[in-house]
């Protein structure tokens, strides 16, 4: 894959952290963008993309990302192919509030 301007990259999470890391140091060297970072949160276990910021401190202003995402404690813990809701994380399917008593 490919970026005809060169701007993204491609490549697994280490070249990518490899990759994201000297960009940062350009522009913290180069330019006046001395609080640059890189975008990869860990509260989320990172992400699938990862965003060279002239500002980590405040995400939020490069297209609303979340400044401390977390996943939320409601989440399916199985496929939903059978109809099922989510459940809070460690709730069987006898404990939920659609089923049994």
């Amino acid at each position: 894959k490919a970026c005809p301007t060169g701007c993204l990259h491609f490549g697994s999470k280490e070249d990518m952290l490899a990759l994201g890391g000297q960009r940062v140091a350009q522009l913290k060297e180069h330019t006046s963008h001395k609080n640059a970072g890189l975008y990869d949160p860990a509260g989320v276990g990172g992400t699938h993309v990862m965003y060279v910021l002239h500002d980590i401190e405040n995400p939020e202003a490069y297209g609303g990302l979340p400044k401390d995402p977390r996943i939320p404690l409601l989440v399916p813990t199985e496929p939903r192919l059978n109809g099922d809701h989510p459940r809070p994380v460690g709730q069987k399917r006898s404990d939920s509030w659609r089923g049994s008593p």
